[in-house]
């Protein structure tokens, strides 16, 4: 065993993930950090975190469960729980834009992820963001999509078999056009991105 490459983070980490072969997301109170295990890049500042406001539907610390990042490395989503303001456990969701280098506010969203498929009538793949929200709903939105009108949008109602559970992650298989979300109860679902 040889260390590859070290870095100090001046703030505690509070999580980190693959996102490739070769890089790894690396999560602090504050900030994210893409880290790339080649060359001599240090750990880079991708995004700050959105911290607790008057407005936030949450109170106190968020407890990050998942990053990932959309294939083509323009947009990158954070998602976690946090205690609720008006009681229980409400998902903390922050969506950032690369491109635009900007967050746009926090959603109440337990569970994300990015797609990419391309969707009927188009000659070039798309990509997408899925996301619950509180109902539960699973929600479909077309990121940069060639025009307003023309973006790819779709809601669907979601239905759990015990009573309090909700949606904890999010797995997208481009191939099928498939999203599986997994449930704080062990429920698998299974719901098609397109019908």
């Amino acid at each position: 065993k040889t260390n590859i490459k070290s870095s100090k983070v001046n703030e505690p980490v509070v999580f980190w993930k693959w996102i490739t072969e070769k890089s790894i997301a690396v999560v602090t109170p504050k900030r994210v950090y893409h880290w790339s295990l080649e060359g001599q890049a240090e750990p880079k500042v991708m995004f700050e975190r959105s911290q607790e406001k008057p407005e936030s539907h949450w109170s106190g610390p968020v407890q990050v469960i998942n990053y990932h990042e959309s294939k083509d490395k323009q947009w990158l989503i954070l998602g976690g729980l946090a205690k609720g303001k008006a009681g229980g456990i409400v998902g903390v969701l922050q969506v950032h834009s690369v491109k635009m280098n900007a967050s746009q506010p926090t959603m109440p969203s337990h569970a994300a992820c990015f797609a990419r498929l391309t969707l009927e009538g188009r000659t070039q793949p798309s990509n997408l963001i899925c996301f619950t929200t509180n109902g539960p709903t699973l929600q479909i939105l077309e990121l940069d999509p060639p025009s307003k009108d023309q973006a790819f949008k779709r809601k669907v109602q979601l239905q759990f078999k015990q009573a309090g559970d909700f949606p904890v992650s999010i797995h997208c298989d481009d191939a099928m056009g498939t999203l599986f979300i997994l449930t704080q109860k062990g429920l698998l679902i299974a719901v098609e991105i397109t019908t």
